[in-house]
């Protein structure tokens, strides 16, 4: 996908891309550069591959009851997912007394998502998804995203603690 995007943007391949430096090699740009990745297909949802929040909520269930494949696959990916070092994204819209279990994603500074499962002391557990995309040209605190996406998560689920 990096080298479709880089081919795209007008370089042989993501290497070359990432070689380019415009104050020795001329152009582009580095904005033209930018300009050009945001217009690839990777980061346009009508062209590139893609899924929903929704999709992903479903899956990660499906994982959890053990119906997405083998229980020990399904086992072996929480397990995975539980691994998850950082508490940035889904994790920081909650206490340490809260289990995370969560894959974050993104892609240029322009895609940022996380999903997880949620899971509280009293062994209460919900799927959570927040995808984001920001405007390429602006200039946005990828923390400020981050902890965003922790703030939605936090809502989301306890929209669900409180409706049961």
């Amino acid at each position: 996908m990096l080298d479709d995007m880089a081919v795209e943007a007008g370089f042989a391949d993501y290497p070359a891309m990432v070689r380019h430096d415009p104050a020795r090699g001329g152009s582009p740009s580095e904005q033209v550069v930018r300009r050009r990745l945001a217009a690839t297909a990777a980061l346009d949802p009508e062209r590139g591959s893609r899924t929903t929040a929704f999709e992903m909520v479903s899956f990660l269930q499906t994982i959890w009851w053990d119906e997405a494949g083998p229980a020990a696959a399904c086992a072996a990916v929480r397990r995975y997912m539980g691994q998850q070092l950082t508490r940035h994204r889904i994790a920081s819209g909650f206490g340490h007394d809260v289990s995370v279990a969560a894959k974050s994603g993104g892609l240029m500074g322009v895609v940022r998502n996380e999903a997880g499962v949620v899971t509280f002391p009293d062994d209460q557990a919900y799927a959570v998804a927040v995808f984001t995309r920001r405007d390429p040209r602006a200039g946005v605190d990828p923390a400020a995203i981050d902890a965003g996406i922790g703030s939605v998560a936090h809502a989301l689920v306890t929209q669900l603690r409180t409706a049961e």
